[in-house]
């Protein structure tokens, strides 16, 4: 499907944004760790799933 009509971009968050959203970040970091549990083999280093919504600061 094509982008129709008036879309712009821009690199990096917006500044109205409460949430930084790069990977480097703790806030992404422990949404990414928690969807890897398939590849830890030690139980006791299983990210814990995080509370909320991860977007929930982008506008």
């Amino acid at each position: 499907m094509p982008i129709e009509g008036d879309w712009r971009f821009a690199k990096g968050d917006p500044p109205e944004s409460m949430t930084d959203i790069a990977y480097s970040t703790p806030v992404v970091k422990a949404w990414m760790l928690s969807t890897g549990h398939d590849f830890v083999k030690n139980p006791a280093n299983l990210a814990v799933w995080p509370d909320g919504n991860l977007g929930s600061g982008v506008t």
